[in-house]
């Protein structure tokens, strides 16, 4: 059994989707915070706040130019991996939901030493590196997270022009466990059903691959 290792919590009302982190395909490189304000990047304030956060020289070196290339993804995952080695967790990182983003996982059970281990090395390693780039990945111009997912339903045909970003939030809350959960426990399930106006499933593989990856058939920025 792998423990799967998620960062949803980072991002609110995210409660099912896998959001753990990762480079962006092709060694683009993501924004600038240190632009000039007609052209910095949406998430600049976020990149700022994780430089004057992080204890990391490592961290605070990738993400001082405000950019974060495939190449110190993979790295970052890299050193993940070899310090939880280091105490004995043969941690490893496979493809996740979202296009161009993997997922961290951990063979067994999820323990109070491993949660340890995993957020003394996330504080030497990754900081918040893995949670900008995804971020930045999923929503470039840093828009509401139901408002950009529902503009992607809405060109696939799968709800109607009268369907906002509210009520896509409000599906997630019907579809939400409501309680805590200690760390790397499962989601108690089933969770509750719940449909898009049309009948279709609002949280089928298809449909959540508009939450997943909201910007796919589009230009990024």
């Amino acid at each position: 059994m792998l423990s799967e290792v998620t960062r949803a919590a980072r991002v609110s009302c995210l409660p099912l989707v896998l959001l753990v982190l990762s480079g962006l395909a092709g060694g683009c490189a993501a924004g600038d915070p240190d632009a000039d304000n007609d052209t910095a990047s949406p998430w600049a304030a976020e990149f700022s706040a994780a430089i004057e956060q992080t204890e990391s020289d490592f961290v605070r070196a990738v993400l001082e130019d405000g950019q974060i290339t495939e190449a110190e993804m993979r790295e970052a995952e890299q050193h993940m991996v070899e310090c939880l080695r280091d105490v004995g967790i043969p941690a490893s990182y496979h493809d996740g939901v979202t296009e161009g983003v993997r997922n961290m996982a951990v063979p067994g059970e999820w323990t109070e030493e491993t949660d340890r281990a995993v957020r003394e090395c996330t504080r030497l390693w990754m900081g918040d590196i893995d949670y900008l780039y995804s971020q930045m990945i999923r929503n470039p111009l840093k828009g509401n997270e139901y408002e950009v997912a529902v503009a992607c339903l809405k060109r696939e045909g799968r709800v109607p022009d009268s369907f906002t970003g509210q009520d896509y939030a409000d599906l997630w809350d019907q579809h939400s466990y409501h309680g805590d959960l200690p760390p790397g426990s499962p989601m108690p399930l089933p969770l509750p059903d719940v449909f898009f106006p049309s009948g279709e499933d609002a949280f089928s593989d298809e449909a959540l691959e508009c939450f997943n990856n909201p910007m796919k058939g589009l230009e990024t920025p």
